[in-house]
């Protein structure tokens, strides 16, 4: 036998049981057994709620391509949480096409992010960016995919932007197809992207 409960509204994030009673009599057409046919029992039910709304804490706004210094791409993210309550940026990030990524996804990598930006500190318009950068790539590499996603620590819980999934020739050609990036711009990642063709 299954019983279904609805819960009406959501839960604070976190981990709750309750017990449930209930009590079952059994019956036929016609005919109701005796109270000796009743059933009592009791269930602990354990519900472990987690944050359906971490993209509001952080997520990602796009990918560029790296021409100057050590050349490569990047994936940029940011949140909106007021840096002063962050305890930590950083990445997850795999070498593959993947719907999801977890800290428990095959191959996954995690990566502390030490270089961050807060912009229009201590304003209603404050935001912090913060970039997942790959360099030194061969060119190769260039059609290989990476999902990555972002987090932040708050209060000692992380918080997980949505996963993006990009590689290097999807970025140049995306920039060579904008209409606000430079031709000088345009010229150096075409070059990039002729290096792995060998025109």
């Amino acid at each position: 036998m299954a019983t279904t409960f609805t819960l009406e509204g959501g839960l604070p994030e976190g981990t709750y049981t309750f017990t449930v009673s209930y009590k079952f009599q059994m019956k036929k057409k016609g005919f109701s057994w005796s109270t000796n046919y009743e059933l009592s029992t009791t269930d602990t039910i354990t519900i472990v709620s987690q944050s359906t709304d971490s993209e509001t804490y952080t997520e990602g706004v796009g990918g560029s391509i790296r021409v100057s210094g050590t050349q490569g791409f990047r994936l940029g993210f940011i949140t909106d949480q007021d840096a002063d309550i962050i305890e930590e940026y950083g990445f997850l990030y795999v070498y593959d096409d993947v719907d999801t990524l977890t800290p428990d996804t095959t191959g996954v990598k995690t990566l502390k992010a030490t270089n961050y930006i807060t912009h229009n500190e201590d304003t209603e318009d404050e935001y912090t960016s913060f970039n997942l950068v790959f360099t030194n790539m061969p060119a190769s590499a260039y059609d290989t995919y990476v999902t990555a996603c972002s987090y932040v620590v708050i209060d000692g819980t992380t918080y997980y932007s949505e996963p993006v999934t990009r590689n290097f020739s999807g970025v140049a050609n995306a920039v060579l197809e904008d209409e606000a990036v430079s031709d000088d711009i345009k010229e150096l990642v075409q070059e990039m992207l002729d290096s792995a063709t060998g025109f």
